[in-house]
């Protein structure tokens, strides 16, 4: 990240975009996006579980909402994997970290901030 472009543009890239995302993941670790860390798992997350979704644009986005809220119930459904254990695991293959997944609740309250670009962005 440069000092022109912020995370939130990075995180709108990410959700619009899986060239995007793949490219800017290669870059920059999801630790990059702060409090917003999680967006970035989430969409790492859609996009090795969910290969066939769509690449790009609004059927893209809407793919990665719906993915965050079958995180929601999977989260409940099944804790133990997204307990430490998956953490260590996910470090070693490199998958999202599952501490960030189980912010999935909280992703969903951010994820229309950062899809529509702020009128300040500009």
């Amino acid at each position: 990240m440069d000092e022109e472009t912020t995370a939130a543009e990075l995180l709108r890239d990410m959700l619009w975009s899986r060239t995007r995302a793949a490219r800017i993941l290669r870059w920059h670790h999801t630790g990059t996006f702060g409090q917003y860390a999680a967006v970035a798992a989430i969409i790492d997350d859609h996009d090795r579980r969910n290969p066939q979704a769509p690449a790009a644009g609004p059927e893209r986005v809407l793919a990665v909402i719906a993915h965050t809220r079958r995180l929601q119930d999977e989260i409940r459904e099944h804790p133990e994997k997204f307990a430490a254990a998956a953490g260590l695991e996910a470090r070693r293959t490199g998958a999202p970290d599952p501490a960030l997944l189980l912010h999935a609740g909280r992703v969903l309250v951010w994820l229309p901030t950062i899809v529509v670009p702020d009128e300040l962005d500009d």
